[in-house]
């Protein structure tokens, strides 16, 4: 009885240690498998982006458009040069890792201010950077996301936007404000700022500091803090972190 009794007890207990065990192992078997599938869904996303439309079908496109309207009407022949230059910066950007000068980031969004410059009864985004943060790299797409939003979220018919990039100590500042709009645009993901934060926490963690939000006044307010530091240099293992971006 005694030996059937320890049997008994030492088979349960290797049981239940095989089902801890078994449980541990799936829970792991869990998480790679939750890690692969988030690597794989990624990897398709971009795919799908890049199937979307032969970016060469599409600048072929455009530049016959240019050379058509060169003589008879150069305005708009100005236009879609401006706009297939934003279009090649952000097909060849948005799906790389490094960093890219802001200086070049900046050219884009003075050719979206040009654009929308052409719409009647509308005001425009005033830029204001000091010469000294073109030479500086930063995550690629992020300056063409704010003055996108100020136009589509801005209410510019009275008041203009504003863009300013400032060197401040050891911190690059990139602040935008615009007056809020009264009727909400007709096009919205309403994912402008998630996915900005979502780049800028890939690139940067805990070292950025993204705050936004109504400034009472009627406006909004983006500010953007990121140690200069960080932005000497193109390669994207500069600043390896997994932290998560500070939000308000």
């Amino acid at each position: 009885m005694g030996f059937s009794t320890g049997y008994y007890y030492l088979y349960s207990f290797l049981a239940q240690r095989k089902h801890a065990q078994d449980m541990e192992t799936q829970r792991l078997l869990a998480i790679i498998q939750h890690q692969q599938t988030e690597r794989e869904l990624d990897k398709m996303q971009n795919a799908f982006l890049k199937a979307q439309i032969n970016p060469h079908f599409l600048f072929n496109i455009l530049n016959y458009i240019h050379f058509q309207s060169l003589k008879s009407a150069p305005q708009i022949s100005e236009a879609v040069t401006r706009l297939a230059n934003v279009m090649r910066f952000a097909f060849d950007v948005e799906h790389v890792d490094d960093k890219v000068k802001l200086g070049d980031e900046l050219t884009q969004v003075e050719d979206i201010i040009y654009l929308y410059s052409l719409k009647k009864n509308k005001g425009t985004l005033q830029l204001d950077y000091e010469l000294a943060v073109c030479n500086l790299y930063f995550v690629p797409l992020i300056l063409l996301t704010l003055a996108e939003n100020c136009y589509k979220h801005g209410d510019l018919s009275e008041t203009d936007a504003q863009m300013s990039l400032t060197l401040e100590g050891e911190q690059l500042k990139i602040a935008t404000w615009n007056r809020i709009a009264n009727q909400k645009p007709a096009i919205s993901t309403k994912t402008g700022l998630k996915n900005l934060a979502t780049r800028l926490n890939k690139a940067y963690g805990k070292s950025v500091t993204l705050s936004h939000g109504p400034d009472g006044t009627g406006g909004f307010n983006v500010e953007l803090w990121v140690p200069v530091q960080l932005t000497l240099t193109s390669a994207s293992h500069a600043a390896v972190n997994t932290d998560t971006v500070a939000l308000p």
